[in-house]
This record gives C-alpha cells, structure tokens and sequence, in this order.
C-alpha cells in the first residue's frame, strides 16, 4: 500500500503532460490520432519530408519541402470527425455531450473497429479529392521533395493560403459546408479549386498575409478566413454570420475609408 501511494503521489506531483505529437504517435484509443497515423503512413501528400513534425503550428521559414505540420493535420482531422459523428450520440451519465465536449469523450475511448475504418474511408475520401482536384496541391507533388518543391507556394512574398496553417482547417470548414450539400468530395474540390488563394491578392492583405512585415497574420484570424472562404464558394451565411465576416474585414484591413458597402462590394468580386 505504501510503494501505491507513493506511485500514486510521485506521479501527480511530477508527470508532465504529453505532447500533441505524442498522442499522435502513439495514442491507440484517440480516433484522430490512428487515422493521422494511417495518413502518414498511406497518403502522399504526407510521406516523409512532405509533413513537418515540428512541435509547434507555425513551419519553420527554413523548411522547404513540407505541405503542413503534424499539428495541423490533426486539427484538420478533428474537423472531418466533427462531422462525421455529428449525428452519433455520445453520452456520460446519461447526459448528451455537445461540442468540444463530445469530441473529446468520443477520442477516450477506441471505437469499434468497424467505425474506425469508416472513419478511414471518409478522410481517405477527402484528401484523395483534395490531392486530385486543388491545382498547386496537384503541381506540389509533381515536384521531387528535395528540390524545394514548396518555395512557389510558401515564400518571403506570402505564396498560397493553402499552405499555411492559418488556411488549412478554415480550409476544411468550407469544404465540409459544400459536402453538407452535394456529399461529393470531388466536387466540392473542384469547386473550391476555383478560389483565389494567393495571397498578394488585395483580398488576403491585412486579413492572412501583412506584406509590410512579410509574415502571416495571427491564427485567430482563422473564423474570418473560412466565413470569407465559404461566402466565395456560396455557402449561405446565417445574417450573423455575414455581419461578422463583414465588420471584421473592415477591422481587420484599417482602412477608415473601408465602409460596409464597400467592404461588400470588395468581396463580391471574388465569389464564384
């Protein structure tokens, strides 16, 4: 009994947290973390040097070769679970979960091995798509990966939206908003191929890319992007919704010049 308490003390008092890398490395019970591993494992956009493990979201200015980080792409996959469990009840103590919540009780637990590889084949679906049908996806991975195949996409200038952590899971977001409708993963990709993602373009200036500073805009910018990303493809927006991409576009841009009606006059142009 005293060696247990001991144990029992020694490990609350100095266990340290495990890494979000760590999860996904070796989580066995975490859905998200099996099917990011199946990913690595299967899928060529990220084999090897084409997936950054750094420990941190941001990818180093230095790393030439990957699309994203491990981080990211574990968010993204939190995404895709999101929705497909959204009609799956989880309960604890007989209380239906919502939300964060529900996610997290539902990644405790492994479920059973038939709901993981459906699971599997839902994200499978969508980053085939994603690789096929997103034209700089396509032109990234024709390129060898130790020629640098990501300085167009990636640079001091800004590069593409896609490429950048920032871009990726609102990139998501609007996705599934196009799959709600037609359940088409091909066709929301070609769809969402058609988007302006360059990020010289006025449209992402001051929003995701500062071209005084030459750096990304901060992550929690990431709402304001996939409302703008889903307003370009024809997502309807909720009155709120819209409202809010619009304000904070006008904050965003510090323009005292910008008004509403130009702010909506702006964007419209760049809807599909």
């Amino acid at each position: 009994m005293q060696r247990t308490r001991r144990l029992f003390s020694t490990l609350n008092r100095y266990a340290k947290p495990v890494s979000l890398n760590d999860i996904i490395a070796l989580d066995e019970d975490d859905i998200v973390a099996i099917v990011t591993r199946h990913l690595i494992e299967n899928c060529e956009l990220f084999k090897e040097k084409r997936l950054n493990n750094h420990k941190q979201k941001a990818i180093p200015e230095k790393d030439k070769t990957a699309f994203t980080n491990i981080i990211s792409l574990y968010e993204c996959n939190t995404e895709l679970l999101k929705y497909f469990i959204k009609d799956k009840e989880v309960l604890i103590d007989s209380k239906l979960l919502k939300g964060k919540r529900k996610i997290e009780e539902y990644c405790r637990k492994r479920p059973p091995e038939e709901d993981i590889a459906k699971f599997i084949d839902f994200v499978d679906n969508y980053w085939a798509s994603f690789s096929s049908k997103i034209t700089p996806i396509k032109e990234y991975l024709l390129k060898d990966v130790d020629e640098a195949p990501v300085s167009s996409f990636r640079n001091k200038e800004g590069g593409n939206l896609i490429f950048r952590p920032i871009g990726q899971r609102p990139f998501v977001l609007c996705a599934l908003s196009l799959y709600e409708i037609n359940k088409d993963f091909e066709q929301v990709m070609a769809k969402m191929d058609l988007v302006n993602y360059d990020l010289t373009n006025k449209v992402w200036k001051f929003i995701a890319w500062n071209p005084i500073s030459k750096k990304m805009i901060a992550s929690s910018n990431g709402k304001l992007i996939e409302l703008m990303l889903k307003y370009f493809v024809g997502v309807e927006l909720s009155s709120k919704d819209y409202g809010a991409m619009i304000n904070s576009y006008i904050e965003m841009k510090g323009d005292e010049e910008l008004t509403p009606q130009k702010a909506q006059e702006e964007l419209i142009k760049y809807r599909i």
